[in-house]
């Protein structure tokens, strides 16, 4: 499965190949935001993909507009390293907060670029919208940037949790890791317990760089990426010293599972739900039969379907 960026939406790639009644190849796209899709893969009375979201999906033509992402690096050197001017050792600057009113000179800038441009310095990351989609070579990010603590991968093409682990597990300090997925509120509506996750990470099959890549990992942010209890769970079962799990504006509808086989985390402290339909205090309980310590849980207003 593969993840483009096209004119600020994000999608997943559904299927590959001609269209009858047309010439040329074509792109069966599932759309993040709903509100961009078309149709749910049906084009002249054929099915050539299938969305979770009714009218969520779309063909369009491969093109240089269409972004299939960049790797963990290339993403990280194009915002925090800045190419240097060179033989200019005067440079004027317009200070921001005077909206271009107030230039000034400034002198030997590229020194101050070369010394922040050691991203083996960088502790707390956003590479936020730059269409993350790979990790690097191995030991590459290690080499580069170890000693980051606190990341943010938020609306980035990244297929898949084997993709995070294999870049989260060259950042041995990390303890902070943000995987937003800003959906619209639109599209939200549309999930409820009768659809399929809309949850854009595939699981990770990878159970080696899984159990090496979050060793160190206290909070994690999972707000609006549609997971639903159970992969949640499946998730932050490789994570032994987690804390605090950010996981509101996913559209809940039952907190807890049937399956009582899951691997309980000992270590989660606090959920913070943000759930708007739970039906009674009772449903807290059953949310988490395997959060032995669990101190909190914020549910912002109680409606929620009783759980089968």
């Amino acid at each position: 499965m593969s993840r483009i960026s096209l004119a600020g939406y994000l999608g997943t790639v559904k299927y590959t190949g001609p269209v009858e009644g047309t010439s040329g190849t074509w792109l069966g796209i599932e759309w993040d935001d709903h509100a961009r899709g078309k149709h749910d893969g049906v084009k002249d009375g054929k099915r050539y993909f299938t969305c979770r979201v009714q009218n969520s999906g779309s063909f369009i033509r491969p093109s240089p507009n269409v972004s299939y992402g960049r790797s963990f690096l290339e993403a990280l050197t194009s915002k925090y390293v800045e190419t240097p001017h060179g033989s200019v050792s005067q440079e004027k600057v317009v200070l921001g907060s005077s909206q271009g009113s107030i230039v000034v000179e400034a002198v030997n800038l590229d020194k101050i670029r070369g010394k922040l441009a050691d991203l083996g310095r960088l502790r707390e990351v956003s590479l936020d919208s730059l269409d993350v989609a790979t990790g690097d070579a191995d030991g590459a990010i290690r080499q580069t940037c170890p000693n980051i603590r606190g990341l943010d991968l938020s609306k980035s093409l990244i297929p898949s949790w084997d993709v995070v682990a294999l870049i989260t597990r060259e950042l041995p300090f990390l303890k902070r890791l943000c995987l937003k997925l800003a959906l619209s509120p639109a599209t939200r509506a549309f999930f409820s317990s009768e659809v399929p996750s809309l949850n854009r990470l595939l699981p990770g099959i990878n159970c080696t760089a899984m159990e090496s890549a979050f060793l160190n990992l206290i909070e994690l942010q999972l707000n609006g990426t549609m997971m639903s209890w159970s992969e949640m769970q499946n998730a932050t079962a490789a994570m032994p010293n987690l804390e605090v799990i950010e996981f509101g504006h996913n559209s809940l509808t039952r907190l807890h599972t049937a399956d009582n086989i899951l691997p309980a985390n000992k270590t989660v402290r606090v959920i913070n739900l943000d759930i708007h339909e739970a039906e009674s205090e009772n449903e807290r309980i059953k949310a988490h039969p395997q959060w032995f310590n669990l101190c909190k849980s914020t549910i912002s207003s109680m409606a929620l379907a009783e759980a089968n």
